[in-house]
């Protein structure tokens, strides 16, 4: 449901990054709303069951790994969907510096963390950080909207 929504919000003809895409069931979600999805993981396994399993000529699956993503340098995307796997390995300066170069000026991140204390350590690193709940909430009342540019944490 968390695709479903970021999907939702992206809304259609947008180019979105799916990092840490496991087998692509998210970048499937994304793509059937977004439009293009480049879904890359740094597991050769999970990049060939992708390829395999979900096919459609508007997802791109790719094996990259975290510390090499400025080889994506070359295109800038609408939103980007970053599932952390754990805040040691794939939450550092670096990586979110670098991620963040591949978004547009107005372009959407959000990640999704199996971590909640995660939260905390990206609020010290963005001003604007809200969790899945509250973006839901304030969507539903109608005080944020689809531009507005702030990273959002789903949990």
């Amino acid at each position: 449901t968390q695709y479903k929504f970021i999907a939702k919000l992206l809304g259609g003809n947008q180019r979105v990054l799916d990092v840490n895409c496991g087998e692509g069931v998210g970048s499937f979600v994304l793509q059937a709303e977004c439009g293009k999805v480049v879904a890359i993981d740094k597991n050769p396994k999970n990049i060939s069951i992708a390829a395999q399993n979900m096919t459609d000529r508007n997802i791109f699956y790719n094996y990259v790994d975290l510390n090499d993503i400025h080889i994506l340098r070359n295109s800038l995307y609408d939103g980007i969907v970053y599932s952390a796997i754990n805040q040691d390995s794939s939450l550092n300066h670096e990586i979110l510096g670098s991620l963040m170069k591949l978004a547009k000026d107005d372009g959407l991140f959000f990640f999704r963390l199996n971590n909640k204390e995660a939260g905390h350590y990206l609020s010290e690193i963005f001003t604007h950080v809200f969790c899945f709940s509250v973006v839901r909430e304030a969507i539903l009342a109608g005080q944020l909207s689809h531009a507005d540019s702030y990273l959002f944490v789903t949990h």
